[in-house]
C-alpha cells in the first residue's frame, strides 16, 4: 500500500508538472485562439485537472505492478504509460475535430504530447515501486 500511494502521488506530480508545462507554456496561446472558436467553453478549474491526474496516476500505479516484467523499471513504466496516454486523448481529439469541427492543429501536438506525459509519468512510477520498500 506504502508503494501504491508514493507511486500515486509522484504520478501525480509529474504529470501536473508535464500538463502545466505543455498546455499553460508550449501550446498556450494555440489553445487559447483554439478555444475561442467556441465561445461557450471555459477553462477547466484547476481541481478538476488535479482530481484528474490523481485518478489516472492511481490508476496507472495499481496496474504498474501488475505488468512489470522485469528490466529498467523506467523503461517498463515508459512502455507502459504511453499507450495510456494514446488511450486518454486519441478518443476526445477524435471528437474535437471529427464531431465538433474543432482545427486538428492542436490534436497533432496533443496526441504525441500524451505520449511523452504519460510515459514520463509510467516511468517515474515504475522508479518508485524500484526504490521503495
Amino acid at each position: 500500500m506504502k508503494k501504491f500511494l508514493i507511486a500515486t502521488v509522484a504520478g501525480t506530480v509529474t504529470m501536473l508538472v508535464l500538463a502545466g508545462l505543455f498546455h499553460g507554456i508550449l501550446v498556450g496561446d494555440l489553445l487559447k485562439q483554439l478555444m475561442s472558436e467556441f465561445p461557450n467553453s471555459q477553462q477547466p478549474p484547476p481541481m478538476l485537472a488535479i482530481g484528474m491526474a490523481v485518478l489516472i496516476s492511481g490508476i496507472m500505479a495499481h496496474m504498474y505492478p501488475k505488468g512489470y516484467e522485469g528490466g529498467s523499471p523506467f523503461t517498463e513504466g515508459f512502455k507502459f504509460g504511453a499507450p495510456i496516454g494514446l488511450i486518454m486523448v486519441l478518443p476526445l481529439n477524435l471528437v474535437l475535430v471529427g464531431a465538433l469541427g474543432a482545427d486538428s492543429t492542436f490534436s497533432m501536438l496533443d496526441i504525441p504530447w500524451h505520449l511523452i506525459e504519460q510515459g514520463v509519468t509510467g516511468g517515474v512510477i515504475g522508479l518508485v515501486y524500484s526504490k521503495v520498500s
